[in-house]
């Protein structure tokens, strides 16, 4: 995948906009913010199958689980949200990478135990993972809390 000739500008940009947003299922929650950023950068969208699919976190579950079909019934939130990051990765050919090794503009997810889905998706720059903030805006994420990491 390549990335977008003016890369710099465009990620300022998409994080200064990003740090403005309320926190909203299906449009502003950690996985359509991190679609919207490879969207951005690359100009295919992972996440077009879940646009217009959900507007809470029961839906967001649902359509989740509507995703993964037969291997999504019954799995935990937790278990989901993982398989659902790792079959997306899969099926759009992101390259996996080591959190040591991530770039400013890699897609990772951290660790997040109070989270209902047990972590968060978000976009590396520089030494930390930014995903919407459920009080509005962005939270910051040392990389220490990565469990798994793709290359943008």
């Amino acid at each position: 995948m390549s990335k977008t000739p003016n890369f710099p500008s465009v990620l300022k940009n998409f994080m200064d906009a990003g740090s403005e947003k309320k926190y909203e299922w299906g449009s502003h929650d950690c996985c359509m913010w991190a679609g919207d950023w490879v969207l951005r950068c690359s100009g295919f969208d992972p996440c077009k199958v879940f646009r217009g699919q959900y507007d809470t976190f029961e839906g967001a579950i649902k359509a989740l689980k509507k995703y993964l079909g037969d291997a999504g019934r019954g799995m935990p939130p937790q278990e989901l949200f993982h398989a659902v990051t790792i079959m997306l990765a899969w099926d759009h050919k992101l390259k996996p990478v080591r959190s040591r090794w991530l770039e400013t503009g890699d897609l990772a997810v951290v660790r997040l135990p109070k989270n209902p889905v047990g972590g968060a998706l978000g976009v590396c720059h520089y030494r930390f993972v930014y995903t919407p903030a459920h009080q509005g805006g962005l939270a910051a994420y040392d990389m220490a809390h990565v469990a798994r990491a793709w290359r943008i």
